[in-house]
């Protein structure tokens, strides 16, 4: 979706992670109802986890700030990479994760999964080596800045996943409960943050660009 295409504008990225965060939040409310089984009891659930509970909500904006950072961060790496090679350096954040779950949680991998994580560490390397010997890169992209955006990316959300799994672990709010309050966070987070295209906003329109593709990977980040 971040290929430049001849007599269309490309849409901006963060009124992508915008409209992602603007979606997240009335999906995880209405699941949270059909949890509930009522709209009013899934009120009541947000009063007493979400408000009543401000010291636990609060500990959410440190996942909240990392999500958003990496959402902008993987429009930067999608403008910048292949889809190949794209898709292959998203999975190093399976091996920040496994770093953050040993090191910040104390957590324990077994040899044979350490040797996956080699594994998978050599074929993003291969893959990105044959792309930049192949010139698959196309016009207009940086293949540095993308590996640096996407790399970024992957250890902001081991950290974030971790940090969550560990607030999840310490308390029997819901998932659902969690991410309405990441959501508090990030919506005046990213909102702040299309504060830096706003004038390619005012001219064209927050949702310039916004193709039936695009929308769908707004819908798929916000899930």
């Amino acid at each position: 979706t971040r290929t430049p295409r001849a007599g269309s504008m490309m849409y901006i990225g963060s009124a992508a992670v915008l409209a992602s965060e603007m979606v997240k939040l009335p999906v995880c409310m209405a699941m949270l109802a059909k949890d509930k089984g009522s709209v009013r009891a899934a009120l009541s659930e947000v009063r007493e986890k979400v408000f009543m509970n401000w010291r636990d909500t609060l500990l959410m904006g440190v996942p909240a700030l990392c999500y958003c950072f990496q959402n902008t961060l993987f429009f930067v790496a999608l403008s910048n990479l292949s889809a190949t090679s794209y898709q292959l350096w998203s999975q190093s954040k399976t091996l920040t994760t496994a770093l953050f779950f040993v090191f910040y949680i104390g957590g324990v991998l077994r040899p044979i999964q350490w040797f996956a994580l080699a594994l998978l560490s050599a074929g993003v390397g291969l893959v990105q080596y044959s792309d930049v010997s192949s010139g698959a890169a196309a016009a207009g992209m940086n293949p540095l800045i993308g590996v640096a955006a996407v790399l970024a990316s992957s250890l902001l959300s081991g950290f974030a996943n971790v940090y969550l799994e560990k607030m999840m672990k310490k308390s029997d709010a819901s998932l659902w409960v969690r991410n309405i309050q990441l959501g508090l966070f990030s919506l005046p987070q990213t909102a702040a943050m299309t504060l830096t295209d706003l004038p390619k906003i005012a001219a064209h329109g927050l949702f310039v660009g916004f193709t039936p593709a695009v929308w769908l990977v707004v819908l798929l980040k916000a899930l």
